[in-house]
């Protein structure tokens, strides 16, 4: 078991600017797979890729020293395998948060204009010279393609990074965050320090502030991270269902494991019965949705 971390929190803790002195002599390695990423619990999200993470990922939101940022969950607890990522660094989602493309480098969220970070206990971190390595600088000390690559991808993502900021901190300033354990089928260590969004209080905005938020990008942030818990109870599903592999198989009942003449199991409906009552059962949980 790996012990779970904050993407967000590495970023002002463990990395370090990128110096063109102390790092000249420093290489990159990309990566082929995402096992660097097993210990990462939560990642940063911008608004223009919401969608895209939602599709997979149930966003919420996390502090830092300037506020709240949305951020995507990456998985529930300290397993090997997850809905997300597989104990062989194989990514299982649709989307790759943009923050989290690029090991080890990323930009300082807390930083007005881009700063340009590097985790400096990362393994793709390598002395110049390794095989197969990138170095970030040519003999000169001047910053190379790929690290000029590398900064202005950043560059623009700080940008939007701050977009994000902007429109959390309004969902903040209203009143519209709640801790998300205060939901009852979110009540569990996995969301600690996180926050959702209180529904019943963005339903009684108040226009002008509707107004504001909307222009800010914040109304569709609300509602994105509301219908994305949808997809805790999916990762709950298969966490249950990856903890079960490869345990021994229960010894059903004579005539019980197949139908007549059928082949199928008969107690597939049954199953999908109990699957989708299971689902409507922890969606309203989650939500708090109360119809169909």
């Amino acid at each position: 078991m790996t012990p779970l971390s904050s993407h967000l929190e590495a970023l002002c803790t463990r990395y370090c600017r990128l110096d063109p002195v102390l790092h000249a002599a420093t290489a990159w390695r990309p990566h082929r797979d995402y096992r660097h990423l097993a210990g990462i619990r939560t990642a940063p999200v911008v608004l223009s890729e919401l969608h895209q993470v939602a599709a997979t990922q149930p966003l919420l939101f996390e502090t830092d020293a300037l506020g709240p940022l949305p951020v995507a969950l990456l998985r529930l607890e300290d397993e090997d395998d997850s809905a997300v990522l597989g104990p062989a660094g194989d990514w299982r989602g649709h989307y790759v948060p943009a923050a989290l493309r690029l090991a080890p480098f990323g930009c300082d969220p807390r930083a007005p204009a881009p700063v340009l970070l590097i985790d400096p206990e990362s393994p793709l971190v390598v002395p110049a010279g390794t095989p197969g390595a990138v170095p970030l600088h040519d003999p000169a000390g001047a910053p190379g393609p790929a690290l000029r690559k590398i900064a202005g991808f950043f560059a623009g993502y700080h940008r939007a990074l701050q977009r994000s900021r902007s429109a959390a901190g309004l969902l903040r300033q209203f009143g519209l965050l709640r801790p998300a354990r205060s939901l009852k089928a979110l009540d569990h260590a996995a969301f600690d320090g996180l926050e959702t969004i209180e529904r019943s209080a963005l339903a009684g905005l108040d226009p002008l502030k509707l107004s504001r938020l909307t222009r800010a990008g914040g109304t569709e942030l609300a509602y994105v991270q509301a219908v994305s818990l949808q997809k805790i109870a999916h990762m709950q599903l298969i966490t249950r269902q990856l903890a079960r592999r490869g345990a021994p198989r229960p010894v059903r009942a004579p005539g019980t494991e197949t139908g007549p003449d059928t082949g199928h199991d008969t107690g597939l409906n049954d199953f999908l019965d109990s699957l989708a009552s299971q689902y409507v059962s922890e969606r309203d949980a989650i939500t708090g949705h109360d119809g169909p």
